[in-house]
């Protein structure tokens, strides 16, 4: 995943170190009732984006055998954004109830063969809140949730972002459902990312500037990001040159590049470092 910055950035604010972003993407799998339109066909693609606080309160439940522990969070400021196409169905809950539907739940330290998982709901009948639901109608309850499961490896002693391994994840899905109505997606597993929200790409701030025939471009960087610069005369996406590639240290940058003939058009494409 990356964010490009062309000529503009966004000022983006601080942003809170405990809170853990995934991210993935998919396709429909099945849709009926007011879903089940021609903007929403089986096979469309699916974006899925969930953060929630990994400082929030573990509660644990052990089925009657005792093999199996299982927790919900309170207070855990779930958010969930699913976008097919041009809709986004967004809800928050801050704190759901211990009664079923649970809105974090997570099955760990298993001792049997059943996998872990992690299943994360925001209804309307736990205390969620829908800022963006298309295709509802007043009064109708309302709600979204995504399911991963993986071997005993995929969750460590929490819920942050350093004890969540994605790339073992076997399964994952999700649901959208207004009323009767209800659309079922399929997440590939290889596309699940874990990371501190502090972590992910955003749109640095950009400052230009000429100096005799140079071109001059500044911005302050962060030791997550890297920073590739890249130049074009054409705006073809695929006409970009790559210039070179900076690592961020979160000191500011600058770059200077000689001016040509012709009208030049200047990018920087910002991506998470590796771990």
């Amino acid at each position: 995943m990356r964010t490009t910055v062309a000529l503009l950035g966004l000022l983006i604010g601080s942003l809170q170190a405990e809170m853990v972003l995934w991210r993935a993407s998919g396709t429909i799998a099945a849709t009926s009732g007011s879903f089940a339109d021609e903007s929403l066909p089986v096979g469309e693609p699916v974006s899925i984006r969930m953060t929630y606080d990994d400082r929030a309160e573990e509660v644990i439940l052990k089925n009657i055998l005792g093999d199996v522990e299982s927790d919900y969070r309170t207070a855990i400021d779930l958010t969930l954004t699913i976008e097919i196409g041009t809709r986004i169905w967004k809800g928050r809950t801050f704190s759901g109830s211990s009664a079923l539907p649970h809105t974090f739940f997570t099955k760990v330290r298993s001792f049997s063969p059943t996998p872990e998982s992690v299943t994360a709901t925001v209804d309307r009948r736990d205390n969620g809140i829908f800022t963006s639901f298309p295709l509802s109608s007043v009064g109708e309850a309302l709600s979204c949730e995504v399911s991963f499961l993986g071997p005993k490896t995929f969750l460590g002693v929490g819920i942050e972002s350093l004890e969540v391994d994605p790339s073992v994840i076997t399964t994952a899905n999700g649901s959208l459902k207004s009323g009767a109505s209800e659309l079922q997606f399929d997440i590939t597993p290889s596309s699940v990312e874990v990371l501190d929200l502090a972590q992910e790409p955003v749109s640095p701030t950009l400052n230009f500037s000429t100096l005799g025939n140079n071109f001059l471009i500044n911005w302050r960087s962060s030791p997550f990001f890297t920073y590739r610069i890249e130049r074009t005369l054409t705006l073809k996406e695929g006409d970009w040159t790559a210039l070179e590639t900076i690592n961020g240290t979160g000191a500011a940058f600058t770059r200077q590049y000689p001016r040509g003939d012709s009208p030049e058009f200047y990018r920087i494409v910002t991506e998470t470092k590796s771990p």
